[in-house]
Formats: structure tokens, C-alpha cells, sequence
């Protein structure tokens, strides 16, 4: 099994199933707070992979509900400008192993 490094909302009911799955499965897992966490855009776009940027985004975010966000219609650059300074616009959780 491995470690995975699960970056979370604190409280994230989906995020507490998805974290009992994988400690089910025997994997190790260390929590970190998504919001806390001193992102920029070098440490973020890695976990995005080829997915559209539109995907990026959690779409019950405030600003997103709010219409006050697109990201169908964000650049790469604008999404992950967007991303650092709002964390909670993050499609969550993010995973590494």
C-alpha cells in the first residue's frame, strides 16, 4: 500500500467518505487543509494533469455559484492566478502518492 498526501476542506462530509476508502484499502493517509496550504501556481498545475481547465474548479464554490467565476471561460494561467489566491475554487480533494 502507499501514503497518499489528501488535501481536504476541513468538514467535507465527501472528503471523509473518500479518506475512510482509502484507509479501508489499506492505505496510509496524511490530511492536509486545502486552504491552508501555501499554494502556487508550480505546485498546483501538476495535479490538474490533461483535464480542461473548467474541470479545476469546484463548482459549488461561492464565487462560481455567485456567477462572479467562469472557468469554462479561464486561460490556464488566469485559472491557476484565480486558484492561489482562492483556494476554495479548487476541485477537491486534491491526491498525491
Amino acid at each position: 500500500m502507499v501514503r497518499v498526501d489528501f488535501y481536504e476542506k476541513p468538514g467535507c462530509a465527501g472528503n471523509a467518505k473518500q479518506k475512510h476508502l482509502l484507509k479501508k484499502a489499506g492505505h496510509q493517509v496524511k490530511v492536509h487543509n486545502l486552504l491552508a496550504e501555501s499554494w502556487t501556481q508550480g505546485r498546483l498545475r501538476p495535479f490538474f494533469g490533461d483535464r480542461p481547465v473548467a474541470e479545476w474548479f469546484n463548482p459549488t464554490a461561492p464565487a462560481i455559484t455567485a456567477g462572479e467565476v467562469c472557468p469554462k471561460q479561464l486561460s490556464v494561467e488566469a485559472a491557476l492566478a484565480l486558484m492561489v489566491k482562492q483556494p476554495i475554487l479548487i476541485w477537491r480533494p486534491l491526491m498525491q502518492v
